[in-house]
């Protein structure tokens, strides 16, 4: 039998997992974002090097 605290222990996890999963995402996507700035940043450094 299925007690209310299992059931809100369940519920609490799983507000936790969510949550936890919502900030590794924002994370990656920070990361990601950062790359990709920095990427750009080198070519356009290269770009500017090499034209000279």
């Amino acid at each position: 039998m299925v007690t209310n605290k299992k059931i809100i222990k369940n519920r609490e996890f799983t507000n936790a997992f969510c949550y936890c999963s919502k900030n590794l995402v924002i994370e990656i996507e920070k990361l990601m974002v950062h790359q990709s700035a920095t990427k750009k940043g080198i070519f356009f450094g290269l770009t500017i090097f090499f034209g000279l």
